[in-house]
């Protein structure tokens, strides 16, 4: 293993730990004392009325125009409220079905968002199958049954940053994170930053649409500081009925732009990026 390969891998090992850790556990669900047991840095943001959080999402900015109407026969789909009767015959959604449900239509929505807003006002990001991506690591789980069924990245060089959704067979609560979602966020962490597109960069952000039951959602951004995976989430959305304001604000950060600087100076010598030996110790962030 050429120098530069063996430091990148040293600066990504407590990433691998975590993942180690988080595989080994049986919680669903970990709260701010679980959290600094794994050395996660985990904060809730409140989102003002234009939907921009404090404190900011430091890698990620939402778009600002006029998106279109959410329009079921445009999108495609209908949207399903949590309530509507089962048909006779028919078997009780479990949680992860009704979060499949408004994952599915949520994509959606984000499609016709991504059709009709063009040019600067949004990010370029690539319409890409699971399997185009060169990932090892599994990004499903049982137990409770949890799954990432989107993955989108921006055509450029100069942005590893990753948009994903992903649903969950278990309800959320606000203040704690699920062990699938911290899970997920620490394996398209590691993956990408093992990615040849990414080896100038140190960081590689994680923009999350997490869907679960009863039929709710929240946003989650991560990156990895070179020591801690550090979330910022934000409160739980209701889906059970067709949330308008929240499926807009949702499609707002995911049809936005990538920003930040991934290529922390401080930490580059560290990462062997510019060949060199050791550097300095990593910064937090």
């Amino acid at each position: 293993m050429s120098p530069m390969c063996l430091n990148r891998s040293r600066h990504h090992q407590p990433l691998r730990d975590l993942e180690e850790q988080l595989t080994a556990i049986k919680a669903n669900e970990l709260g701010q004392a679980g959290l600094r047991h794994f050395k996660v840095i985990a904060k809730q943001v409140d989102l003002d009325e234009n939907g921009i959080p404090s404190p900011e999402f430091s890698f990620f900015l939402p778009c600002k125009v006029d998106l279109p109407p959410v329009d079921d026969d445009r999108i495609g789909m209908s949207f399903i409220d949590f309530d509507t009767p089962r048909r006779p015959g028919q078997f009780a959604l479990k949680d992860i079905g009704h979060a499949r449900g408004i994952g599915f239509y949520f994509l959606g929505y984000l499609g016709l968002c991504e059709t009709d807003v063009q040019g600067q006002d949004r990010g370029n990001w690539a319409v890409r199958q699971i399997i185009d991506y060169p990932f090892e690591m599994p990004l499903l789980g049982m137990k409770p049954e949890w799954q990432v069924i989107d993955i989108s990245d921006v055509d450029d060089q100069e942005y590893p940053h990753l948009r994903c959704v992903m649903i969950y067979d278990s309800k959320g609560e606000d203040g704690k994170l699920l062990r699938g979602e911290i899970l997920a966020l620490t394996r398209l962490t590691t993956e990408r930053l093992e990615t040849e597109q990414s080896k100038q960069h140190i960081k590689a952000p994680i923009l999350m649409f997490s869907f679960m039951g009863p039929q709710h959602g929240r946003m989650l951004q991560a990156f990895f500081d070179g020591k801690r995976l550090v979330v910022n989430y934000t409160k739980i959305y209701d889906f059970r009925t067709k949330n308008i304001a929240g499926l807009s604000l949702f499609a707002r950060w995911g049809i936005g732009k990538p920003t930040g600087d991934t290529k922390d100076p401080s930490l580059l010598a560290d990462a062997g990026v510019n060949g060199g030996g050791g550097g300095g110790a990593a910064n937090d962030n």
